[in-house]
This record gives C-alpha cells, structure tokens and sequence, in this order.
C-alpha cells in the first residue's frame, strides 16, 4: 500500500509539478521513517528499501524548488538507508541526484564526481549507469572538454540501446528520456546536427 501511494504521489509530480506534493510528501516521509524505526520482522527490510526511495523523491522535490541544503541531506539519508538494505539502484539515485544539484549550482567538476560515485555503486542498474553516463559527459561539456564529453557520450549512447527496462525507482529511465539528454550533451559540445535529430 505505501509502495502505491509513493508511485501515486511520483506520477502527480509529474503532473502538477514539484510545488503541489512537496508538503504532504515531508510529511508522509517523516511518518513512515517513525514506523521504520518501530519495525521488525520479515517485512522490515522491504520498509526500509521504501523509505530510502521516499527520501529520495523528498530530495528530489527540494531539487527542483531549490531548496540546496535540504537536499542535499536527503540525499544523504537516502544513501544510507539504501546501503543498508544493499539497494544500488536508490543508493546510486541519491548519488546522482547529488550530481545533478551541482550541475544547477554551476559546479560541473562536483556533478562528475557524483556521477562517478553513482556509477560505482555496487547493484546499480544499467539504466542508472547509462543516466551517470550522460551527466558526467553534460558536466565534461560544461568544462569544455570535448573530448572528455564524447567519450561519456559514446558509452552511454551504447548502453541506451541495452539498459533494458529501468526498475520502479526509476521509472522514468526509458529510452526517449535518454535520448533528450544525448541531445542535450550533444548541443553542449557543439554537434547542432546530431542534437537537432536526437532532440
């Protein structure tokens, strides 16, 4: 049941934009941390890989109002909690996300250290690894090194084709949301062309 209103509250997100379900989901995370703490049992460690995406998507919203700081120890927590269950995929999300925060700050060496550490998170997906790609190739791209930026870009445009389907934490990892960030890595370095047609 939490797991459904977490993918509910995700898919309104994407609807009504970050500013409409940035409260009540606080909220609901500072509730269901309370019951992880009082959990046991057999079901305990599903809880926690739970929490630990709700922090994510918390940190996520304060992303997107900018609200830095309070990210940012989201993002924390939710590598924590991740780790302890051996959740790669969350614990990578939250490294990323991180990356993704430095990018908007106009901190692109910061962003390609993020994405360094998401990229070697044991357990991730391939779908997390390709979205890694992409941002450490956009933060090369901020730097100006072409180079660098293209040698991201070539192993994320391979990995794309083969990620597969992106597990529910990431739901939005899907082939045409990764070829809009191959365009946008591609216009960052300057390949108008290829940019136009992935675009």
């Amino acid at each position: 049941s939490l797991a459904q209103v977490l993918s509910g509250q995700r898919h309104l997100e994407d609807a009504l934009g970050p500013q409409a379900v940035i409260i009540p989901v606080t909220f609901q995370l500072n509730t269901i941390i309370e019951l992880l703490r009082d959990a046991s049992g057999p079901h305990r460690a599903e809880l926690a890989r739970l929490v630990a995406e709700w922090t994510n998507f918390a940190g996520w919203l304060h992303t997107a109002v900018r609200k830095d700081s309070d990210a940012l120890a989201l993002f924390a927590n939710a590598e924590d909690l991740a780790d302890d269950v051996d959740e790669g995929t969350t614990a990578a999300t939250a490294a990323s996300f991180r990356g993704y925060l430095a990018r908007l700050q106009g901190r692109p060496r910061s962003a390609i250290r993020a994405s360094a550490a998401a990229l070697a998170a044991p357990g991730s997906h391939p779908t997390q690894h390709t979205y890694d790609l992409l941002q450490t190739a956009q933060a090369f791209a901020d730097l100006g090194d072409t180079e660098e930026a293209k040698r991201f870009l070539d192993k994320a445009s391979d990995l794309a084709a083969t990620a597969g389907e992106p597990p529910r934490s990431v739901y939005w990892y899907t082939e045409p949301f990764f070829r809009l960030n191959i365009g946008l890595a591609q216009l960052g370095i300057g390949q108008y062309r290829d940019a136009m047609e992935s675009l």
